[in-house]
């Protein structure tokens, strides 16, 4: 338990060194002690901890080995929720793909170049989603409890827990459908449905960035009215928060330049451009210090692994002389 909690504070406060430090000493001793839940568990964490250094490749391995843990053992709660984890690792996986091409946001598509898009990796993704959805479908209220959420003190998360376990899914094969077959008919109708959950239990940021994805699949279909109101309601959403929502806030901003500019409303469009590009620059610095963390932080990792294999090699050298 004490391994567990330093090692989420660690990658909370973005030490993925100690962080993954402390989830390989919990792995340990989930396996010394044969706790093949625990095992599930600590391999979430490290999947996590991948995550927040963009490790997808890396990430997906534990997430994989939890899945086929929790199907030996016939969990079919958790099975779901790897499933889950596993698809929004691909997403991601492909999104960076996308980005590391063309430098664009994963909504910011040039469909000029969708040859240049993973889709591969979205066609697996789709599947895992799928597979996610068809098991939560089906599951009640305690066994809702044991995925995405724990007993809360919230009116909405104990009212609406059905919402709470199926809204992301949703977001997540609207935005699928969207970015890998440009079916904007499919991605509004999933769409909708995890609004309606984002609504009931005030998941504010989550249904911020659908009404992005809503307003890229409007627009696709020149239906720029309903795109503009989508992305005007995501600038009012990232205004409540203007820390956590502010990537969010410069994507609607530069959609909106977008849509007024199809609009014949050019200065509208030159100012939200101008806005989108003002928050972008301030994004991108941030991102620059983020990435010398991470950078830093995996010298420092390389660094201990290279001593650690060091000291083995002498170890074992040392064994064997005797």
């Amino acid at each position: 338990i004490v391994y567990d909690l330093a090692a989420t504070l660690c990658q909370k406060s973005g030490n993925t060194y100690h962080a993954q430090e402390y989830a390989l000493k919990e792995l340990a001793l989930c396996e010394k002690m044969g706790d093949t839940v625990g095992i599930s568990y600590t391999y979430d964490l490290l999947a996590a901890i991948c995550e927040t250094t963009a490790q997808y490749d890396q990430q997906l391995v534990w997430q994989k080995k939890s899945l086929k843990l929790r199907m030996m053992m016939d969990d079919i709660v958790r099975v779901a929720q790897s499933y889950n984890n596993i698809a929004t690792t691909y997403i991601n996986n492909a999104a960076k793909s996308y980005q590391d091409k063309n430098f664009a946001s994963i909504f910011e598509i040039n469909k000029d170049n969708e040859n240049e898009i993973d889709k591969k990796k979205l066609d697996t993704a789709l599947m895992y989603l799928k597979e996610s959805l068809r098991l939560k479908m089906s599951f009640n209220e305690a066994q809702a409890r044991q995925t995405e959420f724990t007993v809360s003190d919230s009116y909405e998360t104990n009212k609406y827990w059905r919402e709470n376990l199926l809204g992301k899914t949703f977001k997540d094969l609207a935005l699928t459908y969207y970015w890998r077959y440009s079916n904007t008919d499919s991605c509004m109708i999933y769409g909708r449905k995890a609004e309606d959950c984002f609504k009931k239990t005030k998941q504010y940021y989550e249904y911020a960035g659908l009404l992005i994805i809503m307003g890229e699949a409007q627009t696709t279909t020149g239906n720029l009215n309903a795109a503009k109101r989508y992305f005007e309601e995501a600038i009012e959403l990232s205004e409540q928060d203007a820390g956590g929502f502010k990537s969010i806030k410069q994507m609607a901003l530069a959609n909106l330049s977008s849509v007024f500019f199809r609009m014949g409303d050019y200065r509208a469009a030159f100012l939200f451009q101008r806005e989108s590009i003002r928050m972008k620059d301030s994004l991108a610095n941030e991102s620059n210090i983020r990435e010398l963390a991470l950078m830093e932080s995996r010298y420092e990792f390389d660094k201990q692994h290279t001593a650690d294999s060091i000291n083995h090699y002498h170890e074992t050298l040392r064994i064997e002389t005797e």
